[in-house]
């Protein structure tokens, strides 16, 4: 905590001297907050002693975010700080408890402006697009999806060399290369990083109210997609939109029995012929007071169905000697399967409030994730206030429900997080 605090110090004269060079735009927050979960008893961690998941976590964390310009280059870096403690219950009351300290990077690159409409940037950057809230199918780069997102979450840019070219003021192509991993485990499991390649076209009117766009995408020495994104302001405040991808074959983990009716996790429709389409189909209403509403549908083709589902569930809590022997390769297989949803098919809806109940600088927001096949739900609730002219105080509570097998019930009941952010 001290170290916090020196830090701090050390950054606010910093700041003020470099930006009023001109040079330099920065800004600091700090992070502090608590959380709790209640954890779901079942055959797939009885009593936690399986999983010993951490029921009290607390975090403080420091965000700066500097950018350097000197014309025609802009260097950004946005490190992050990270404080965190643990403590954790299981079976028989065993108890651990456990703090730690380490340095993640949201971001870091170089933008150079080549020509007017031409920018090259190559660094560990976030690049997203599309419409939609709970996903983006067209982009395969990034796989983050509504369910990891929380207050606290920040996403982790990737290793790109990214190529902007606005030829006109309606029309703009990206072009990225993803160079080498940024140090987080790959999306499936035990495959391999693979360079990727991206170029994305998109068109705008309507002053930009109105947008469509295609992304053609391929994996070095493997397969390649094609998505496609498009949102259509319908009348004042109403927007329809599309994200959407294509691609021949599934590179995901499936549960699949032998003649011995034992279950292994394997990839068995890599090679398929089959076109698996995933997309987010939306609508979106802003009210004029500023209130925002989404209802989306998610269809992931690749998901597992109701069968699939019961034998992934039967091959991690089986107790038959042959399942034991296969019990932790399933297990990580299963938990980076290369799906972004359990299932096929899910309603997802939310809803933000500015403002709240009058009250100036109060935003509240929920979202619910649902599923259609097995009727399992995911929630969360957000509350933000503002205190003075740099605090906020946040607040989120989030629940599941569903069979214990379900595909959204997970391993944690219940969590709440109630913390502090202060800017500079």
């Amino acid at each position: 905590m001290q170290k916090l605090v020196a830090l701090i110090a050390l950054w606010m004269p910093l700041q003020l001297s470099l930006a009023s060079e001109g040079a330099m735009q920065s800004s600091l927050s700090w992070w502090n907050a608590v959380s709790y979960r209640d954890l779901v008893e079942s055959p797939l961690n009885p009593d936690n002693s399986t999983l010993q998941l951490p029921q009290w976590l607390g975090t403080s964390e420091i965000r700066p975010d500097v950018k350097l310009i000197h014309d025609p280059f802009v260097l950004r870096t946005r490190p992050r700080l990270i404080g965190t403690f643990s403590h954790t219950t299981w079976s028989d009351n065993q108890t651990d408890s456990e703090t730690s300290g380490k340095i993640k990077w949201s971001e870091a690159y170089l933008s150079y402006a080549a020509m007017e409409g031409l920018t090259l940037t190559y660094g560990l950057q976030n690049f997203q697009w599309g419409p939609a809230e709970a996903a983006s199918p067209s982009n395969q780069i990034f796989h983050e999806t509504i369910q990891v997102k929380d207050v606290l979450y920040e996403t982790r840019g990737h290793h790109l060399l990214r190529i902007n070219y606005t030829p006109l003021q309606e029309l703009s192509e990206v072009l990225l290369v993803e160079i080498s991993e940024n140090g987080d485990p790959e999306f499936i499991a035990e495959e391999k990083f693979t360079q990727k390649v991206v170029l994305k076209s998109e068109y705008a009117w309507n002053g930009g109210a109105d947008y469509v766009g295609l992304v053609l995408g391929h994996r070095y020495q493997e397969d390649s997609w094609v998505g496609e994104y498009i949102n259509l302001e319908l009348y004042e405040g109403l927007s329809l939109y599309l994200d959407a991808s294509q691609e021949k074959g599934s590179a995901v983990w499936y549960p699949t029995k032998d003649a011995n009716n034992t279950i292994a996790m394997s990839q068995s429709q890599k090679s398929s012929q089959h076109i698996y389409q995933y997309s987010v189909t939306g609508l979106r209403y802003v009210f004029e007071n500023g209130n925002d509403v989404r209802l989306e549908w998610i269809f992931q083709e690749a998901g597992y169905g109701e069968a699939e589902v019961f034998w992934a569930w039967t091959a991690l809590t089986s107790k038959n000697i042959m399942q034991l022997m296969l019990l932790q390769q399933n297990a990580s297989r299963v938990e980076r399967n290369g799906l972004s949803f359990p299932g096929q098919d899910y309603i997802f809806t939310s809803l933000r409030i500015p403002d709240a109940f009058k009250f100036k600088d109060w935003t509240l927001y929920g979202r619910l994730l649902a599923s259609i096949h097995d009727n399992s739900m995911s929630s969360l609730l957000s509350s933000e206030n503002a205190i003075g002219e740099a605090g906020t105080l946040f607040a989120t509570l989030g629940f599941t429900m569903g069979k214990e097998d379900s595909e959204l019930r997970g391993n944690v009941s219940t969590a709440f997080t109630l913390g502090y952010r202060h800017s500079w």
